[in-house]
């Protein structure tokens, strides 16, 4: 018997993954008792394509700007509500998010899910052809001369 070849791209497996744990986790209603989970626990999800223009830069500046865009890039997430404050986990298809670029995403989605920074993790998933943020070195780099315009 042949088996069948399966191919799943990165945000499918993503998607796989966090379904595959979420069930193991969070079976249902009828596991309430057994598990100790609130009958009010919710999850909800979210994604946003966070694809950047053509031209910006990739990498911090060490591979050559965005020419086209194979994939869109993505924000996908989780928010977990039921057991008091909402907790916001997301993943971003960006090479990396530092110092106040990081934070700025978290209280960003604090906000939106009427929750706090503390609560909400944020993750990149480290591919070299998407943006790095880092709002500290952009300052850094205007106040040099000759330096490059951009990370």
């Amino acid at each position: 018997m042949r088996k069948a070849k399966v191919s799943l791209n990165r945000r499918q497996l993503l998607r796989s993954a966090v379904g595959a744990v979420t069930l193991a986790v969070f079976p249902g209603p009828a596991s309430e008792g057994a598990r100790g989970i609130p009958s009010s626990f919710r999850l909800a999800t979210f994604a946003c394509e966070v694809t950047p223009p053509l031209g910006h830069p990739l990498c911090g500046g060490w591979i050559e700007p965005a020419r086209a865009v194979d994939d869109p890039l993505q924000a996908l997430g989780v928010v977990l509500l039921g057991m008091g404050r909402p907790v916001v986990l997301c993943a971003v298809d960006w090479c990396g998010l530092r110092n106040e670029a990081h934070s700025a995403w978290r209280r960003v989605l604090a906000e939106a899910a009427q929750t706090v920074p503390e609560r909400v993790a944020v993750q990149c998933a480290h591919q070299h052809n998407a943006p790095f943020a880092d709002l500290e070195a952009e300052r850094l780099l205007a106040a040099l001369p000759g330096a490059p315009s951009s990370l």
